[in-house]
């Protein structure tokens, strides 16, 4: 058997010993020139994937309430200094989402390389609601705003076409109040049309985002008319009963507005038919305007008040004692009359009216267009007074002589 030499032996115990210090010692040198550490990334922005897969099962993301997470990483100082940190990316998978709902997904993070750990993720999960997509069809509505010239009025607009189909989730159609549009009438003098945008609001005026609209446009046209302010005139049918007369009509408002799409073709605008049959008291009725066609109420108002004052009436006995010669034939003159006989005028008519007439708004005459030289005999007549009705006169006939009227010398 052989033997192994004691000096041999000795010198291998030396090398392994040397080769555990040298690893000691570089595992020293790492760790005190190149340690390990940690380092943070801020506001890496979440992405969504797969949100295709929710289209497909009839669902919507409504929103997400974390869009940026932060993460801790840890690695050798020299890996860490060069490392490609703008590669880093997050995201949330909607693959697994089934139904409307709330979700808390985990984060995952893509770009970091096998030389470091990933230690934390700020937040861990990201929380999604999801909502169930839906259709609505709205009336479209515009809101004309800015005032036109004076005289000038929208009288009438159309929308084409009238309505617009909107979808995306319940939660958000739930929020629209009114689907349209607004447009400026400022400096406007004719009619026209305009491609008008559609948006949708909420109740407080404020835009509802994350929806389509189709039509996303629509075509407005709209008229514009001149403006007019035309008197409202009532009209009657029937008498008052016996003893009784109409007093006064008054009417609220007494003037309306009307539209015209060239020079108002009418002077005033008429009520419906009113009914006074057999009235012996005031009366207020509501009277629906008629207005003609091709005419438009300005403040779409339809109807008037009308107050109908009925009052008795009265009749009342006058001595006048003054008349008029009128149409006296050229040439002729008065020469004489039926003397100083004071004419009886018996008036009657509406108690307000016939208690305040006086006596010197009575004005009587003859007419003496056929009359000739002598004698006549004309007949009495007395001027139209407004509201008063003609009883009787006393006497009827009045005697005028006329002769010709002496010639007038001329003076040398």
């Amino acid at each position: 058997m052989k033997k192994t030499s004691r000096g041999s032996n000795t010198v291998n115990v030396k090398i392994i010993i040397s080769l555990i210090v040298a690893f000691v010692m570089w595992i020293y040198v790492i760790g005190d020139q190149d340690p390990k550490n940690s380092q943070r990334y801020n506001n890496i922005d979440v992405k969504i994937r797969n949100e295709q897969v929710l289209e497909d099962k009839g669902l919507v993301l409504a929103n997400v309430l974390e869009t940026s997470v932060d993460i801790t990483i840890s690695g050798r100082t020299s890996v860490l200094y060069n490392l490609p940190w703008r590669n880093f990316s997050a995201y949330v998978d909607l693959s697994s989402v089934t139904e409307k709902g709330s979700y808390e997904l985990s984060v995952a993070i893509q770009g970091i390389p096998d030389t470091v750990d990933l230690e934390n993720v700020s937040p861990a999960t990201i929380t999604v609601e999801i909502d169930r997509i839906t259709q609505q069809n709205r009336e479209i509505q515009v809101d004309f705003v800015g005032e036109l010239p004076q005289g000038l009025q929208l009288t009438d607009h159309t929308v084409n076409p009238g309505t617009v189909v909107v979808e995306g989730g319940e939660n958000v159609l739930a929020r629209i109040q009114k689907v349209g549009g607004t447009i400026d009438m400022s400096e406007r003098e004719e009619g026209f049309s305009e491609v008008l945008t559609l948006r949708a609001y909420d109740d407080q005026g404020q835009e509802v985002t994350g929806i389509t609209l189709d039509p996303a446009e629509v075509t407005v046209t709209a008229a514009i008319g001149n403006n007019y302010l035309l008197p409202v005139e009532a009209i009657v049918t029937g008498t008052p009963a016996e003893g009784f007369q109409i007093k006064e009509i008054q009417m609220t408002p007494a003037n309306v507005a009307i539209i015209s799409q060239g020079p108002t073709p009418v002077e005033k605008i008429e009520t419906e038919p009113i009914n006074i049959e057999g009235i012996q008291e005031d009366a207020e009725v509501t009277a629906k305007l008629i207005i003609p066609n091709g005419l438009i109420s300005a403040s779409d108002l339809e109807t008037v008040q009308i107050k109908i004052l009925v009052e008795p009436i009265e009749t009342r006995e006058f001595s006048v004692s003054t008349l008029e010669y009128r149409n006296r034939p050229e040439g002729l003159e008065v020469a004489s009359s039926q003397g100083e006989q004071n004419v009886v005028v018996q008036l009657s008519g509406g108690k307000s009216i016939i208690q305040a007439l006086g006596q010197n708004q009575i004005q009587l005459y003859v007419d003496l267009t056929d009359a000739v030289v002598g004698e006549n005999q004309v007949t009495l007549q007395m001027d139209e007074l407004e509201g008063i009705t003609l009883e009787e006169l006393e006497p009827t006939q009045w005697r005028v002589v006329l002769e010709e009227a002496p010639e007038e010398v001329e003076e040398e």
